[in-house]
């Protein structure tokens, strides 16, 4: 058959359960717009129709490692499912527009537009929060150097202090 695989695998979003939520949409679909057997705090689904969730249960396979994060482990179950991975999905794709503007969303089928301009965006966030990751990462080593130098300086004091006394009291 022509599925293909999305792997739920790290550690789950406290409140969300957005990996618990995806793999409920994907066993139990929505009803009155809330996801069937989501845990999560906002359950839902708006702009999607039955059709759409429906092609998503057919052409997904769910492979649940939640928590695992585990770099080696995920990464031999994503060559496993590599291995098992059929070519391409048979039916033609399908495209759901989200028209906030409109207040509704409105769905349609055939090929599937570029989305240049999308990935830009996004790997220039991408860029943007690696920056400030890494931002984090010198701060917390500054502070940890002023902590270290700190009880250094501490320590170096207490010694001379005490020889001080020392060659006081003997002399």
């Amino acid at each position: 058959p022509n599925i293909r695989f999305m792997l739920c695998c790290g550690t789950e979003v406290k409140g969300h359960l957005a990996g618990q939520t995806m793999i409920a949409l994907h066993k139990g679909g929505v009803k009155d717009g809330r996801v069937v057997g989501a845990e999560g705090a906002i359950p839902f689904i708006e702009n999607l129709n039955d059709a759409a969730i429906k092609r998503f249960q057919e052409q997904i396979e769910v492979v649940n490692i939640m928590e695992s994060e585990d770099l080696n482990a995920i990464k031999a179950k994503m060559n496993e499912l590599k291995a098992r991975d059929p070519g391409a999905f048979a039916a033609d794709a399908i495209v759901v527009e989200v028209k906030e503007a409109a207040g509704g969303t409105e769905e349609a089928g055939g090929e599937v537009a570029p989305i240049s301009g999308e990935i830009a965006i996004i790997t220039a966030r991408m860029k943007v929060i690696e920056k400030m990751v890494t931002d984090i990462g010198y701060r917390d080593k500054f502070a940890a150097g002023v902590y270290a130098g700190k009880i250094e300086g501490l320590m170096i004091g207490l010694i001379v202090s005490f020889a001080l006394i020392g060659f006081m009291w003997m002399g």
